[in-house]
């Protein structure tokens, strides 16, 4: 037996002349193919692509309304925080009518969505927004759970369904919800500032002073406020200085 025989017996495959062995031509998969590891039949490429592409839009289908529904929770957000508001309702019509995961819940009943809906109306139309407000209120309880199965205390909407009547006007009734509010919440400052103009113009100014005082502080009032206080003070000196 020759030394090239030696080694072809030794390997298990030929050799050539100086005792390199010789690859297997048959193992290599040509181009366009790919070996399966079960089979060891060759697998076509574009059978491969096709396969994988059908497992990449399954996969988008299934989870296509969860992203939709956080873009669109993203854009409601941001818009509103713009002060886009038209752009925030455009953001949450779309949100509210995509499909529930859960059975229990319905998005257009969403107290969270809705309030938001009638915050982005107010300034565009003091109707729609108590409209929605009212909405808000009817389904204060219909808010998700989150994964320990627990629900957070329900929001009361009395307050922006006051806010949307004074601004159509209707002060009387605007009352009534603002005082509903502060029944819930003694320190809600929307309903302490209405209030304070409330009682500012029907000329009970100590009264008006006592719910400004609770939102002084408050950036969002401070400088409105202390025009306030400014015009009180100076109506009171008028009417000691007359007695």
């Amino acid at each position: 037996m020759t030394n090239q025989d030696a080694l072809a017996e030794k390997t298990g495959g030929p050799v050539k002349a100086d005792g390199v062995p010789v690859k297997n031509q048959a193992s290599t998969p040509r181009e366009g193919y790919r070996f399966s590891a079960s089979t060891g039949e060759k697998i076509p490429l574009w059978l491969i692509v096709l396969l994988s592409l059908a497992i990449g839009g399954f996969v988008a289908w299934q989870f296509a309304d969860d992203w939709n529904r956080q873009w669109y929770r993203f854009l409601s957000i941001k818009r509103a925080k713009d002060g886009d508001r038209a752009g925030a309702i455009r953001a949450l019509e779309v949100l509210m009518a995509l499909p529930s995961e859960k059975s229990s819940y319905d998005p257009a009943k969403d107290p969270t969505l809705l309030g938001e809906m009638a915050e982005a109306y107010l300034a565009i139309d003091p109707k729609k927004a108590e409209e929605f407000a009212r909405k808000a209120q009817a389904n204060r309880t219909n808010v998700p759970v989150n994964e320990q199965n627990d629900a957070p205390p329900p929001r009361d909407f009395s307050t922006q369904i006051g806010r949307a009547l004074f601004l159509q006007g209707n002060r009387q009734e605007a009352e009534k919800m603002f005082l509903a509010g502060l029944t819930t919440d003694q320190l809600d400052p929307m309903a302490n500032f209405y209030m304070g103009e409330i009682e500012y113009k029907r000329g009970n100014y100590l009264k008006a002073g006592d719910y400004f005082k609770v939102v002084a502080r408050n950036p969002a009032f401070e400088s409105t406020v202390k025009k306030y206080y400014a015009e009180i003070e100076q109506k009171l000196f008028a009417g000691a200085a007359k007695d």
